[in-house]
């Protein structure tokens, strides 16, 4: 399910910005995006991801806030210095010159003055970065929370139409074996008058036995409507139950369109078909 959530976390002089967004996906994967200097915290961050998400693709964006002065230390090379300056020293003498040199002069040579990254405080850090990643969860949960209402309005309102055409199919189903049976009783008798040879009237009587009956079928249908409903009620991820119920009732809808051979009830069985398709593809958007 697609979602977005953001958060801002501050911690005793560490401030973290958390961008969160989720995209479709039938497992969890989680990509993180961290300042190099921060990156010991990935493995916490994807521990709580999963105690907020068990399904799709989430990506994680952590900034790191504040003046960019406070993360840096200037440290100077007092030895280098020093070599610098007794080189300058060493030189003029041999040039028989004054030494004169101030200390802009040696600062201005290379590597006296490093500019080195601060280790951060592993511990302040994490807590920054907890209130952060958790107000960006909780914001993300709550916008997929919002659309999965929607889908799943739309999802009963679908079943509601697979319900009805499956009732429609009961209702036709008697009047299918009616119609079977008299045409049968037709070539019956026209093999009794020397008109059907008998292989042939065998096959059709086969066919009849095998075929006709479809209330097995439409009995395990609208038990597996009714588990979809009671199911999309339950707490927690329900998305791969509701997946596995809905490949039952494909296998079911399958077998009433090869037996039935009634053009109404194939023309049901492609609109049920349809209506199943679309549940599918929202289901997975569903935990």
């Amino acid at each position: 399910m697609t979602g977005y959530g953001r958060g801002e976390g501050m911690w005793e002089g560490e401030h973290f910005q958390v961008e969160v967004r989720s995209l479709n996906h039938r497992y969890l994967e989680c990509s993180i995006k961290i300042p190099k200097q921060y990156s010991y915290l990935q493995e916490k961050i994807r521990s709580t991801v999963q105690r907020y998400v068990t399904r799709g693709r989430v990506e994680v964006n952590v900034s790191a806030l504040g003046e960019k002065s406070e993360a840096k230390e200037v440290r100077v090379d007092k030895d280098l210095a020093l070599a610098y300056y007794n080189a300058l020293k060493e030189l003029s003498n041999y040039l028989q010159l004054d030494l004169e040199v101030d200390i802009k002069a040696i600062a201005d040579f290379p590597d006296v003055f490093l500019v080195e990254e601060k280790e951060p405080d592993q511990e302040n850090s994490q807590r920054a970065l907890e209130i952060a990643l958790t107000a960006a969860l909780e914001d993300l949960v709550a916008m997929r929370a919002a659309e999965g209402e929607k889908l799943q309005e739309d999802i009963i309102h679908r079943i509601a139409i697979i319900e009805q055409v499956i009732k429609d199919i009961e209702e036709r189903a008697p009047q299918v074996v009616v119609e079977y049976r008299n045409g049968l009783k037709q070539r019956m008798e026209k093999f009794l008058a020397g008109e059907i040879e008998e292989g042939r009237l065998l096959t059709e009587v086969a066919y009849f036995a095998e075929k006709a009956n479809i209330n097995e079928e439409l009995v395990r249908m609208f038990s597996h409507i009714d588990l979809f409903r009671s199911t999309l009620k339950e707490e927690g991820a329900i998305g791969r139950k509701l997946d596995f119920i809905l490949q039952e009732m494909y296998r079911e809808i399958n077998t009433i369109g090869s037996k039935a051979g009634d053009t109404a009830i194939a023309r049901a069985v492609v609109e049920v078909k349809s209506e199943l398709e679309k549940i599918r593809e929202q289901v997975q958007n569903i935990e």
